[in-house]
């Protein structure tokens, strides 16, 4: 088995950052912060000053950051007859507020997947139109791009080499495994995924030179703990170590640029999982460790984002 690894400095202590956890089900889920940076490098902080402004659901959405600019996009309610549920809405977090703009999706957007792409964010999936794809150029300017080829509902979505990849993800016979590029105009199918799987999370290790790395997700009855990686966009595939903990509705974020976090999920038996890290090394390989830091029982498909130490002190 080959595993990609890379030679880095790992140092903490540089960080200067907190991950703010969105975590917006029914109103009444805070938002936490995790701390980064030292001292108290894992502090779970309730942020009892964040305010959801109540017009905008986290569950089931997706979220960017393009042109600096933290973004949420769709996304649904575990209530159905919730006042606020707005599947069109598109957030931005601005300071201790997840403000909502005043343009809107064109289409219902929940269980999709999206990623910033130089152009803007591309963004497809629902389970509305599991083939449906928009891209978001700026408050005023939303635009249809072309549909992708097969269906991917809560499948997963990254940047790579400057194309938008979309990998696997539900279709209506849960048999979907194809991996999928966008080239600035329309998707290419490229290759399959090796299992068929949904609610899984990507993440780009070493940038274009690097690799895409798939973490868990759902798979016929479970959730699992299987990664795979490719170096070539998704036309070849490598089975990675696995998780510590089999997770699906999850999500995975990359911090100081070769530190993922995986925040969030559920399996068969467990709502509440904590915090799994994995390191990126020199040739020790990829160290994978269970923190022990607690997350509300109910985070499923959270919004991470990296902000300022500071600027997350202020809502506390």
């Amino acid at each position: 088995m080959i595993i990609f690894l890379f030679v880095i400095p790992i140092c903490l202590a540089q960080f200067n950052e907190s991950l703010i956890i969105l975590n917006q089900s029914n109103f009444s889920n805070p938002a936490y912060a995790i701390n980064l940076g030292l001292p108290g490098f894992g502090n779970v902080q309730k942020l009892t000053g964040f305010d959801y402004k109540q017009k905008h659901q986290v569950y089931k959405g997706c979220s960017a950051v393009y042109n600096g600019r933290m973004l949420l996009f769709g996304g649904d309610d575990v209530n159905p007859f919730i006042q606020y549920e707005n599947p069109k809405s598109i957030g931005e977090l601005v300071g201790c507020e997840l403000q909502t703009l005043s343009t809107q999706l064109p289409h219902d957007m929940i269980g999709h997947s999206c990623s910033a792409v130089d152009a803007g964010v591309i963004m497809c999936g629902s389970v509305v139109e599991p083939q449906l794809c928009f891209m978001f150029q700026g408050n005023d300017n939303i635009t249809a791009i072309q549909s992708t080829n097969q269906e991917h509902n809560y499948a997963a979505m990254v940047t790579f080499q400057h194309f938008g990849i979309i990998i696997a993800g539900d279709d209506q016979d849960f048999t979907g495994k194809s991996v999928e590029a966008f080239d600035g105009s329309s998707w290419n199918t490229i290759g399959e995924f090796p299992i068929v799987v949904d609610n899984h999370s990507a993440v780009v290790i070493g940038g274009n030179s690097g690799a895409i790395y798939v973490f868990g997700g759902w798979g016929a009855t479970n959730a699992i703990d299987s990664t795979f990686l490719t170096q070539d966009g998704g036309s070849t595939w490598i089975k990675g170590p696995s998780l510590l903990t089999k997770r699906g509705q999850h999500r995975s974020v990359l911090v100081d640029g070769y530190i993922i976090l995986h925040i969030g999920g559920r399996n068969a038996t467990d709502v509440g999982i904590d915090v799994e890290m994995w390191t990126f090394q020199d040739a020790a390989g990829i160290a994978r460790t269970q923190l022990e830091w607690h997350l509300p029982n109910f985070t499923l498909y959270p919004e991470p984002f990296l902000v300022d130490y500071k600027q997350a002190q202020k809502c506390v």
